[in-house]
């Protein structure tokens, strides 16, 4: 159980640009934290520091990352590459992950078929991605190629899902 919860004390750029955090994940290090902002289109990267893993040094991703609504995130083993869910259009983008931990180079993931797109995880190899579509109340499984690329999307599962927003491997 959670013993004491406080705020981060995360500072998010100024003017208002961040709105309707909805996802979260981290590096595998957990030197980095990576939030989808829903209302604003952006994905914030922050620095996980001090003992107390405080988010400081918040930083937007820039406005040539395409991102509409984004939701869900999730970073591949090797911590190169993240995956960021989009409910506006319902898309997968696929982002480098730079040394400094910023994201470029995001793009369409290639995978196909999702319905409102909300949350997403790699198996433990990361050769599948899952991927909740809240719009369709399906699962998509897509295979992840070596270059990160998906291909192969179908749906999984036994089709009573409602609306499935996250998931989680064991």
């Amino acid at each position: 159980y959670f013993d004491v919860c406080y705020d981060s004390g995360g500072q998010f750029p100024s003017g208002g640009q961040v709105s309707t955090p909805s996802g979260i994940t981290l590096n595998s290090a957990g030197t980095f934290a990576y939030v989808t902002n829903t209302g604003s289109s952006t994905v914030s990267v922050c620095r996980v520091t001090g003992i107390d893993y405080e988010l400081t040094d918040c930083q937007e991703t820039s406005s040539d990352d395409k991102f509409i609504a984004p939701s869900g995130i999730t970073i591949n083993q090797a911590g190169t590459i993240a995956y960021v869910t989009n409910t506006g259009d319902s898309t997968v983008n696929k982002c480098k992950i730079e040394d400094n931990g910023k994201l470029s180079g995001c793009g369409d993931s290639g995978g196909s078929g999702f319905s409102v797109p909300s949350g997403i995880i790699l198996n433990q190899a990361g050769t599948i991605a899952y991927v909740a579509n809240s719009g369709g109340s399906t699962v998509s499984k897509c295979k992840v190629e070596a270059n990160g690329s998906f291909s192969a999307c179908t749906f999984t599962g036994d089709f009573s899902f409602s609306r499935p927003s996250s998931l989680y491997l064991l």
